[in-house]
């Protein structure tokens, strides 16, 4: 419904600024909830499937949730979001790199990484010539307080 009521908005200012730019506009939901450690690596590989995939029909920004690859069992209320942190030169980040580079877009990518032996909630931008920029959270995630 939420989803339904973003589009009507998007296409009435759309139709008011069409004479201005075009623009386009995709929006998605994922789910993060797994049962087994498989699925969470089905889940993961999904994922990059469904950002190739919009990045395949010329979105150049593409952003994604907070903690893309933390996965959350549903029967465990206590995780720890450092098992899940990615090095900067990780293979998460060196998918996005190849994927902003490939389609010539801005990723933003809500990623738990660690830099200088510290944990972030981190947001990452990545374009076409590499990493753009970072911002780093410094508080500390539900799970790890």
């Amino acid at each position: 419904n939420d989803f339904k009521r973003a589009k009507e908005f998007y296409e009435k200012a759309a139709d008011i600024n069409s004479m201005a730019y075009n623009a386009k506009l995709n929006l998605g939901q994922i789910a993060l909830l797994y049962n087994e450690l498989e699925e969470a690596e089905m889940y993961f590989e999904g994922e990059f499937a469904r950002i190739e995939m919009i990045l395949q029909q010329g979105t150049k920004l593409l952003v994604t949730i907070e903690g893309l690859n933390v996965a959350i069992r549903p029967s465990v209320s206590d995780y720890h979001f450092t098992e899940y942190a990615e090095p900067m030169g990780g293979k998460w980040i060196q998918r996005f790199l190849k994927l902003s580079n490939k389609y010539d877009a801005y990723i933003v990518a809500g990623l738990i990484t660690s830099q200088n032996d510290k944990i972030y909630n981190s947001a990452v931008l990545f374009g076409p010539d590499g990493i753009v920029g970072i911002h780093n959270k410094v508080h500390l995630p539900a799970g790890e307080r």
